[in-house]
């Protein structure tokens, strides 16, 4: 039986190491090294490197911050444009008071993810319905009015009735997001450790009766929102990487083709980029990247399209908890990021038939 006390239990799912030079022991050069508990240099380091990661950690802290906004709200107000994100244009803020959205700031001393869940109150029944994205630490890459989507039997998380149940800092600095699907209660805990920059995700199904299989749905706009989707249309070029392989779109009228890519068990990451909004060029806001379990899924796939990109990840009936890690990498070079990624040694750990199953 899986523990579904905290989200760390990820890391008991897939380890992330860093690949070293055969002839050197040192790392090559290149972005900065990944950072936190699971990512372990080599297996000779690895008792050393925690039991630095524990005496750091007695000080280590991660700040947890939420704000809760109501539309026609005066104070509300006040604090949102005290914020450096804006969602509802420049200087604009709602007069719906049916309005209510969620800004929680998660910050490692390395980086901070903002996550965004925003929505409205149902007047008849008082649900709150909201989707959930992230706005930090890049306004482009993963999609900031809804990065994540569920779907059970053909229904995704639109119109389920939302629950907040909470953020908070310390030795690691989680997030919980509930949503009641008609199928069942689907919880995403999101969770950042200290000086780390990768977001480690749970997503957990709960049915309500027998259970079905899902599909996990990653939405990004890599490099850059700019313009939207029609006036840079011309110029982007979005492109993603896995472990194996460069997937590229074709080439459409108008730069409109786009690819869809099965992934094989040994692509457990994708790298999604833009090769002209790229900081390479000064251009762009850097890639983003998502990990999974191979293990988990029964099927797996990237699309690469002129402006949005998605993975989706597909789990068996039965299958409780999908783990994902996300990374915004922004300030990293396309160059840059392509080396981060292709040093991650990921093992996927076996998975036991009491943990592939339902309590």
């Amino acid at each position: 039986m899986e523990d579904t006390a905290s989200v760390d239990t990820l890391l008991t799912r897939l380890k992330l190491g860093r690949r070293l030079p055969a002839e050197a022991g040192t790392p090559t050069a290149g972005p900065p090294r990944p950072r936190g508990l699971g990512l372990l240099p080599t297996l000779a380091a690895k008792a050393t490197f925690l039991a630095l990661f524990l005496a750091l950690g007695a000080r280590a802290q991660v700040t947890a911050n939420v704000w809760t906004f109501r539309g026609a709200n005066t104070d509300d107000r006040r604090a949102y444009f005290a914020q450096p994100v804006r969602f509802w244009g420049s200087g604009k803020y709602p007069d719906d008071p049916a309005t209510l959205s969620r800004l929680v700031v998660l910050s490692s001393g390395r980086t901070a993810y903002g996550l965004w869940v925003q929505g409205k109150t149902d007047a008849k029944t008082g649900a709150w319905h909201a989707a959930m994205g992230m706005c930090l630490p890049s306004k482009a890459n993963w999609y900031s009015n809804g990065f994540l989507d569920v779907l059970i039997d053909g229904k995704n998380l639109t119109g389920c009735p939302t629950e907040f149940l909470g953020a908070q800092g310390g030795k690691e600095g989680t997030a919980q997001v509930r949503w009641k699907h008609p199928a069942g209660n689907i919880q995403a805990e999101l969770q950042l450790l200290p000086g780390d920059d990768k977001l480690l995700m749970r997503v957990s199904v709960s049915p309500n009766g027998e259970a079905c299989p899902y599909t996990v749905a990653l939405r990004c706009y890599p490099g850059s929102i700019r313009g939207g989707f029609k006036p840079d249309r011309l110029r982007r070029k979005r492109e993603a990487l896995t472990a194996k392989r460069v997937l590229v779109r074709p080439e459409w009228e108008d730069n409109n083709g786009y690819i869809k890519t099965d992934l094989a068990k040994d692509e457990p990451w994708v790298l999604f980029y833009d090769q002209f909004f790229d900081v390479g060029d000064n251009r762009g806001e850097g890639p983003c990247a998502v990990c999974y379990h191979p293990g988990e899924v029964t099927k797996s796939s990237a699309v690469v399209e002129n402006y949005g990109c998605f993975a989706r990840f597909e789990y068996p009936a039965g299958r409780r908890d999908a783990h994902i890690v996300l990374w915004d990498l922004r300030d990293m070079s396309n160059a840059a990021a392509r080396d981060y990624m292709h040093a991650l040694e990921v093992t996927a750990l076996r998975l036991t038939e009491e943990s592939n199953t339902l309590p």
